[in-house]
């Protein structure tokens, strides 16, 4: 639309509010004779109500599949001899990795998480609630947890902790909206906890260490958080 002038205030009414606005004159087809603009809204008290801000469909399955691996840049380096070759010297570390327990726990001390909260301080947020359609993905996930050794079950219902779940979206590589996966909301209690001031590597610097290399590759874990143990003194003080 071209822009062939602008008005002089003009008396604007709506409903018991009036006021001075001037119009840009535009060159509209059809029947319009005034668009309003944003800018207006507030002052007249105009409101567009029950508009979605964001919406994402309703997704049940959380079973990770092939598809949602990492892939390769499609430019292997070597012969196939000698790819092969390095396939079969780190074939036992892979199946090795395979082999490790699913309910096992890093065995680095310092990977052992330590919950020192104040004494007499607890932190309770109650569950959010979850969509009806959204139930079976959280049900399934704390079946798996369980399963694993992830999580414990509580020894009453009387419980002065709790960090509630929340459905974080996972994206697809192209940033559309995939699926639900339940994570934990830890906020609560971290208000509690003394600043972890581990220093994490910078992806500069990591950048600048691979200077020079030629041959790259990804590793994926899946769950890596979960392997963390949490100080049992600490797991019992949470559960009772």
């Amino acid at each position: 639309m071209k822009r062939t002038g602008c008005t002089e205030p003009l008396k604007v009414t709506h409903g018991n509010r009036v006021v001075q606005h001037s119009f840009d004159v535009l060159d509209m087809s059809g029947d319009t004779q005034v668009c309003v603009g944003y800018d207006l809204f507030n002052k007249i008290g105009m409101y567009i109500g029950g508009m979605a801000t964001s919406y994402y469909p309703p997704v049940i399955d959380t079973e990770e599949s092939d598809d949602e691996l990492p892939r390769a840049d499609s430019s292997p380096v070597g012969t196939a001899v000698e790819r092969a070759r390095m396939m079969e010297v780190i074939a036992p570390l892979i199946q090795a990795n395979q082999d490790v327990p699913k309910d096992s726990f890093c065995t680095m001390e310092e990977s052992v998480i330590y919950l020192d909260t104040p004494p007499g301080q607890t932190a309770f947020r109650r569950q959010y609630p979850i969509p009806f359609a959204l139930r079976p993905v959280v049900d399934q996930a704390i079946a798996e947890w369980i399963r694993n050794g992830t999580v414990k079950k509580a020894t009453t219902v009387n419980m002065e902790w709790n960090s509630p779940l929340t459905l974080a979206p996972k994206k697809n590589p192209d940033g559309t909206i995939a699926k639900k996966r339940p994570c934990l909301d830890p906020r609560m209690i971290n208000r509690l906890l003394p600043d972890d001031r581990f220093p994490l590597p910078l992806i500069d610097d990591i950048f600048s260490q691979l200077a020079g290399s030629s041959v790259f590759t990804t590793l994926d874990l899946k769950s890596a958080f979960h392997r963390f143990k949490i100080h049992e003194p600490h797991q019992d003080a949470l559960l009772d």
